[in-house]
């Protein structure tokens, strides 16, 4: 708030001269104000931080990983088996993202079947 003018050390608030900021009412929001700047900025954060910490497990839920991979005949030439080395390296680093997307994605859908995480979904999403 803009505290006006001086006149003769008299201070207004510009908003509304009937207000003195060297009153006592005046003075007595001053603790108010002081826990409002700190409660707004940095109590809202942390008290959506908690909320969040108190659901992480069920935010990041644990799935079964099914370790069994499929066979995969590469031995006969001409059947599409990669050709070097540099490709067979290709191919495991792309099965591994693979695996790890699958994984994630199973973990989003078993996040979105939660019903206990309805009433904080706006903080995640």
């Amino acid at each position: 708030f803009d505290r006006g003018f001086r006149r003769d050390e008299a201070k207004m608030l510009a908003a509304d001269l009937s207000i003195s900021c060297r009153s006592r009412r005046y003075d007595r929001w001053l603790p108010y104000v002081v826990c409002m700047i700190l409660v707004w900025p940095v109590g809202c954060p942390l008290s959506m931080l908690l909320v969040l910490w108190s659901y992480r497990s069920r935010l990041n839920p644990a799935i079964e990983v099914d370790d069994k991979a499929e066979a995969n005949d590469m031995s006969e030439p001409g059947s599409g088996a990669p050709s070097t080395q540099d490709d067979v390296s290709a191919i495991e680093f792309e099965r591994e993202r693979h695996r790890i997307a699958m994984q994630q994605f199973a973990k989003v859908r078993k996040r979105n079947e939660d019903g206990h995480l309805r009433s904080i979904q706006f903080l995640y999403e």
